[in-house]
Protein backbone atom coordinates (compact mmCIF):
# COMPACT_ATOMS: atom_id res chain seq x y z
CA UNK A 1 0.00 0.00 0.00
CA UNK A 2 1.36 3.80 -1.14
CA UNK A 3 2.09 5.98 1.86
CA UNK A 4 -0.68 8.30 0.90
CA UNK A 5 -3.50 5.78 0.59
CA UNK A 6 -2.51 4.46 3.95
CA UNK A 7 -2.35 7.89 5.38
CA UNK A 8 -5.99 8.35 4.13
CA UNK A 9 -7.27 4.78 4.96
CA UNK A 10 -6.19 5.23 8.65
CA UNK A 11 -7.61 9.00 8.32
CA UNK A 12 -11.33 7.78 7.67
CA UNK A 13 -10.96 5.66 10.66
CA UNK A 14 -9.85 7.75 13.47
CA UNK A 15 -13.33 7.76 14.96
CA UNK A 16 -13.35 3.92 15.26
CA UNK A 17 -10.50 3.32 17.27
CA UNK A 18 -9.98 -0.02 15.01
CA UNK A 19 -6.66 -1.07 16.45
CA UNK A 20 -6.65 -4.06 15.12
CA UNK A 21 -7.40 -3.22 11.17
CA UNK A 22 -4.51 -0.45 11.52
CA UNK A 23 -1.99 -2.64 12.29
CA UNK A 24 -3.06 -4.85 9.57
CA UNK A 25 -2.59 -2.30 7.52
CA UNK A 26 0.79 -1.48 8.56
CA UNK A 27 1.95 -4.94 8.27
CA UNK A 28 0.70 -5.11 5.31
CA UNK A 29 2.99 -2.03 3.51
CA UNK A 30 5.13 -3.77 5.89
CA UNK A 31 5.36 -6.92 3.28
CA UNK A 32 4.95 -5.07 -0.17
CA UNK A 33 7.64 -2.89 -1.74
CA UNK A 34 9.45 -0.89 -0.35
CA UNK A 35 7.95 -1.34 3.27
CA UNK A 36 6.49 1.07 5.35
CA UNK A 37 7.30 4.51 5.77
CA UNK A 38 8.78 6.32 8.92
CA UNK A 39 5.36 8.32 8.54
CA UNK A 40 3.29 5.21 8.32
CA UNK A 41 4.81 4.49 11.47
CA UNK A 42 3.99 7.85 12.81
CA UNK A 43 0.62 7.83 11.85
CA UNK A 44 -0.22 4.41 13.37
CA UNK A 45 1.20 5.59 16.58
CA UNK A 46 -0.89 8.87 16.49
CA UNK A 47 -3.59 6.70 15.83
CA UNK A 48 -2.96 4.12 18.88
CA UNK A 49 -1.92 7.62 21.01
CA UNK A 50 -5.14 9.43 20.33
CA UNK A 51 -7.35 6.41 20.61
CA UNK A 52 -5.51 5.67 24.54
CA UNK A 53 -3.90 2.98 23.41
CA UNK A 54 -0.51 3.78 24.32
CA UNK A 55 0.61 0.07 25.12
CA UNK A 56 -0.06 -0.45 21.27
CA UNK A 57 1.62 2.81 20.39
CA UNK A 58 4.65 1.34 22.33
CA UNK A 59 4.31 -1.76 20.59
CA UNK A 60 4.53 -0.52 16.86
CA UNK A 61 7.71 1.80 17.83
CA UNK A 62 9.52 -2.15 19.38
CA UNK A 63 8.30 -3.32 15.97
CA UNK A 64 9.73 -0.58 14.04
CA UNK A 65 13.10 -1.13 16.24
CA UNK A 66 12.64 -4.68 15.49
CA UNK A 67 12.60 -4.58 11.48
CA UNK A 68 15.76 -2.11 11.62
CA UNK A 69 13.67 0.94 11.23
CA UNK A 70 15.04 3.44 12.77
CA UNK A 71 12.31 5.92 14.42
CA UNK A 72 12.57 9.45 13.23
CA UNK A 73 12.07 12.36 15.87
CA UNK A 74 8.34 12.69 14.57
CA UNK A 75 7.33 8.81 15.61
CA UNK A 76 8.96 9.20 19.04
CA UNK A 77 7.43 12.86 19.72
CA UNK A 78 4.15 10.45 18.90
CA UNK A 79 5.21 7.71 21.03
CA UNK A 80 5.71 10.14 24.16
CA UNK A 81 2.23 11.70 23.58
CA UNK A 82 0.90 8.75 23.79
CA UNK A 83 1.83 7.75 26.84
CA UNK A 84 1.44 11.79 27.90
CA UNK A 85 -2.33 11.53 26.99
CA UNK A 86 -3.04 8.47 29.47
CA UNK A 87 -0.91 10.26 32.46
CA UNK A 88 2.23 7.80 32.17
CA UNK A 89 5.10 10.21 32.52
CA UNK A 90 7.30 7.82 33.46
CA UNK A 91 7.21 5.70 30.06
CA UNK A 92 6.90 8.86 27.86
CA UNK A 93 10.50 9.21 28.99
CA UNK A 94 11.07 5.91 29.16
CA UNK A 95 10.37 6.74 25.50
CA UNK A 96 12.89 9.24 25.06
CA UNK A 97 15.72 7.55 26.59
CA UNK A 98 15.05 4.06 24.44
CA UNK A 99 15.24 6.20 21.15
CA UNK A 100 18.07 8.03 22.66
CA UNK A 101 20.36 5.05 23.78
CA UNK A 102 18.88 1.92 21.91
CA UNK A 103 17.20 2.99 18.96
CA UNK A 104 19.34 5.43 17.91
CA UNK A 105 17.31 7.89 16.77
CA UNK A 106 18.33 11.42 15.65
CA UNK A 107 16.36 13.79 18.55
CA UNK A 108 15.30 17.63 17.79
CA UNK A 109 14.95 20.10 20.14
CA UNK A 110 10.98 19.48 20.07
CA UNK A 111 11.81 16.28 21.40
CA UNK A 112 14.11 17.52 24.24
CA UNK A 113 11.81 20.10 24.80
CA UNK A 114 8.66 17.59 25.34
CA UNK A 115 10.60 15.22 27.74
CA UNK A 116 11.71 18.13 29.54
CA UNK A 117 8.00 19.29 29.82
CA UNK A 118 7.24 15.74 31.04
CA UNK A 119 9.99 16.35 34.02
CA UNK A 120 8.25 19.46 34.70
CA UNK A 121 4.42 17.63 35.29
CA UNK A 122 6.52 14.76 37.46
CA UNK A 123 8.38 17.08 39.54
CA UNK A 124 11.82 15.78 38.33
CA UNK A 125 14.19 18.65 38.56
CA UNK A 126 17.47 17.38 38.21
CA UNK A 127 16.46 15.21 35.35
CA UNK A 128 15.52 18.46 33.68
CA UNK A 129 18.48 20.30 34.21
CA UNK A 130 20.10 16.99 33.10
CA UNK A 131 18.30 17.22 29.94
CA UNK A 132 19.09 20.50 29.68
CA UNK A 133 22.58 20.30 29.55
CA UNK A 134 22.67 17.31 27.46
CA UNK A 135 20.46 19.76 24.58
CA UNK A 136 23.34 22.18 24.60
CA UNK A 137 25.88 19.53 24.79
CA UNK A 138 24.92 17.93 21.53
CA UNK A 139 24.09 21.79 19.78
CA UNK A 140 20.75 22.34 20.39
CA UNK A 141 19.29 25.59 20.90
CA UNK A 142 16.78 25.98 24.30
CA UNK A 143 13.89 28.20 23.82
CA UNK A 144 11.45 29.95 26.09
CA UNK A 145 9.95 26.62 26.57
CA UNK A 146 13.01 24.44 27.21
CA UNK A 147 13.74 26.90 29.99
CA UNK A 148 10.08 27.42 31.11
CA UNK A 149 9.65 23.90 31.73
CA UNK A 150 13.38 23.32 33.50
CA UNK A 151 12.50 26.08 36.18
CA UNK A 152 8.71 24.15 36.55
CA UNK A 153 10.46 21.09 37.11
CA UNK A 154 13.41 22.78 39.82
CA UNK A 155 10.68 24.38 41.89
CA UNK A 156 8.11 21.78 41.65
CA UNK A 157 10.23 19.21 43.31
CA UNK A 158 10.67 21.35 46.52
CA UNK A 159 14.01 21.53 46.46
CA UNK A 160 16.90 24.14 45.69
CA UNK A 161 17.46 23.09 42.07
CA UNK A 162 16.09 26.02 40.44
CA UNK A 163 19.31 27.59 41.10
CA UNK A 164 21.64 25.09 38.72
CA UNK A 165 18.45 25.80 35.99
CA UNK A 166 18.47 29.81 36.55
CA UNK A 167 23.03 29.49 36.40
CA UNK A 168 22.52 27.53 32.71
CA UNK A 169 20.22 29.65 31.79
CA UNK A 170 22.93 32.54 32.20
CA UNK A 171 25.21 30.61 30.54
CA UNK A 172 23.43 29.93 27.43
CA UNK A 173 22.27 33.72 27.16
CA UNK A 174 25.96 34.94 27.35
CA UNK A 175 26.68 32.01 24.80
CA UNK A 176 27.76 34.23 21.97
CA UNK A 177 25.10 32.13 19.81
CA UNK A 178 21.94 34.63 19.86
CA UNK A 179 22.00 37.44 22.48
CA UNK A 180 18.67 36.89 23.99
CA UNK A 181 17.80 38.72 27.45
CA UNK A 182 15.04 36.57 29.43
CA UNK A 183 12.01 38.44 31.04
CA UNK A 184 11.52 36.68 34.10
CA UNK A 185 9.35 37.61 37.29
CA UNK A 186 9.24 36.00 40.65
CA UNK A 187 6.14 34.04 42.22
CA UNK A 188 5.43 33.74 45.92
CA UNK A 189 7.52 31.69 48.13
CA UNK A 190 6.21 28.36 48.92
CA UNK A 191 8.32 26.44 51.49
CA UNK A 192 11.65 26.61 50.10
CA UNK A 193 11.00 27.02 46.48
CA UNK A 194 10.77 30.40 44.77
CA UNK A 195 8.25 29.50 41.46
CA UNK A 196 9.85 31.21 38.73
CA UNK A 197 8.82 31.67 35.50
CA UNK A 198 9.96 32.67 31.93
CA UNK A 199 7.37 34.49 30.40
CA UNK A 200 9.11 35.90 27.23
CA UNK A 201 12.23 36.66 25.23
CA UNK A 202 13.36 39.88 23.99
CA UNK A 203 15.44 39.58 21.13
CA UNK A 204 18.03 42.28 20.85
Amino acid sequence: MRQGKFLFTVKQMKNRRDFGAVLKLLHEAERRGDGATPKMYSCCIGYMGKGGNWEGALDVLDRMHALGNKPDAFCINDGMNACKRARKYDKALWVFEQARDVWGAQLDGYVYNSAITLCARSKQGKRAVGLLKEMLAEGLSPDVVTFSAVISACCGGGGSDWRVAMQILSEARGSGGSRWYCVLVGGTLCGVCLAIAVVGWVFV
